[in-house]
């Protein structure tokens, strides 16, 4: 497995599935860990000079993340980390709008891989990890880590 292939089977998990949820629930789990260590080695040489990529359809993603995880709800959260500690405020998570996110993000970055190059791909897949994607994807796995531990 590569980086390229982790992330394809990702998107395909979401959007089409194998046909059992439980099965691809565990999936996603391994590739999002997977994805997470890979991510240390992903420092793309030199700047971005690519062309805008296609956004894609968000309500689209989230229909068939809902369709392919319907025991995925919300959860707690809280406001503050680092600061407030034993005081902070609890938000609402979404673990469907965690997967749709991440698979967004990184639809685009396939799509800069197909059809730009791997540097400008890397540095999506960097950009869009350190600005956005890596909060939903760590958010996401302490949801899932407690749901394994609930059954």
């Amino acid at each position: 497995m590569n980086i390229w292939s982790a992330i394809e089977e990702l998107i395909n998990i979401v959007e089409i599935g194998t046909g059992s949820a439980d099965k691809d629930a565990s999936r996603v789990v391994f590739l999002l860990d997977y994805l997470a260590i890979e991510m240390h080695g992903v420092n793309p040489e030199g700047g971005f000079d690519g062309v805008d990529v296609p956004e894609n359809d968000y309500p689209v993603i989230r229909k068939a993340a809902e369709e392919r995880f319907p025991s995925w709800g919300y959860y707690n959260t809280p406001k503050d980390v680092t600061e407030n500690v034993a005081e902070s405020e609890l938000l609402t998570g979404d673990a469907i709008d965690d997967i749709t996110d991440i698979v967004n993000d990184l639809k685009m970055v396939l799509w800069s891989y197909k059809n730009e190059n791997e540097i400008n791909a890397l540095w999506h897949l960097r950009d869009s990890y350190n600005g956005h994607w890596r909060w939903h994807m760590r958010n996401l796995q302490v949801y899932l880590h407690c749901l394994e531990n609930e059954i």
